[in-house]
């Protein structure tokens, strides 16, 4: 389990904790599954999912953008995956693991080989805690 929490000189830290300590308000955990983000399916997926992106003559680490041919076909499955990511539940403040989005000033494939442990969806700035080979890392964002 990792720990977030503001240091004296108002910056963040996250370390490694056996248990929470129980301060504030009582949080509940849901388990969830959300499918992987077109992106993510374009870069990682199997051979033959690589063969979709290059029939619209497209590289699979371009991503996605409203130029892909195919474009119809993804909207259709991001309004699927959408509906099922805690995100845009309206009642969810974070969500631990799972994959990272893809926000209008960020360049998706930068963080693909860290590991999200958590990211934070009630308010800016956003924080996402990643784990990567030097250890953990705060990553404030904003819409």
């Amino acid at each position: 389990m990792v720990v977030v929490s503001a240091t004296d000189d108002g910056r963040w830290s996250a370390r490694e904790q056996a248990t929470l300590p129980a301060v504030g308000e009582n949080l509940r955990t849901v388990p969830w599954s959300c499918p992987a983000p077109i992106e993510a399916v374009f870069l990682l997926g199997g051979r033959d999912v690589g063969t979709w992106p290059a029939c619209c003559d497209w590289k699979r680490e371009w991503g996605y953008n409203d130029n892909f041919k195919g474009r119809d076909v993804v909207q259709e499955f991001e309004r699927w995956r959408q509906a099922q990511h805690p995100l845009y539940s309206g009642d969810s403040v974070a969500v631990a693991g799972g994959w990272h989005f893809h926000w209008p000033d960020d360049d998706w494939l930068e963080p693909v080989d860290d590991e999200l442990v958590l990211g934070t969806l009630d308010s800016e700035p956003y924080l996402d805690v990643w784990k990567d080979r030097r250890g953990y890392e705060i990553r404030p964002r904003t819409s």
